[in-house]
């Protein structure tokens, strides 16, 4: 009997199409209402916590909402929850695929190289951020949206964020 080898071409990596995020911080700015009503909700909370989720919940905001956490101390920030807004953003199939993984592995790259240091502000200077993000690029050009950025970092070095997403 003779062995066949069967060589199979490797299939390039997919890639998303290119965007482009324009980010402008909006200090000073007034927010939505209900987006004040979770920057006092987060202040309540020295971290991301069952109660506070449970309290968006109960007032209705937790579905405008994302929140990425760590695990450890050095671990990348991980998607916990996605929100509507998110999902109408990128669609139900990659809400599905990224939850529970690092928001560095999104396929859209610009995303997580744009939003990363954003994350990094929020959590490490304790304070809410509010920015205007409009994306360009294949799918989206021109589609705006503000997003409030809330950060916390435990007592052990694990980190959250919470993004308070409204799209215009």
């Amino acid at each position: 009997m003779t062995a066949v080898a069967c060589i199979i071409p490797q299939r390039p990596a997919l890639r998303a199409p290119a965007i482009h995020l324009e980010i402008e911080r909006r200090r000073g700015a007034v927010v939505a209402d209900w987006q004040a009503a979770v920057i006092a909700e987060c202040r309540r909370h020295e971290t991301l916590n069952p109660a506070l989720v449970a309290n968006l919940k109960r007032a209705g905001l937790l579905e405008r909402c994302t929140f990425l956490a760590s695990d450890t101390p050095a671990g990348p920030l991980r998607f916990r929850y996605i929100g509507c807004p998110t999902i109408a953003m990128l669609g139900r199939g990659w809400a599905r695929r990224h939850m529970g993984r690092p928001h560095m592995e999104n396929p859209h790259v610009e995303f997580p190289d744009a939003l990363a240091p954003l994350y990094a502000e929020a959590i490490d200077g304790g304070e809410p951020l509010h920015n205007r993000v409009t994306m360009h690029g294949p799918w989206a050009e021109g589609r705006p949206y503000t997003h409030v950025l809330c950060g916390w970092k435990a007592a052990d070095g694990r980190r959250a964020i919470l993004s308070a997403i409204a799209l215009h």
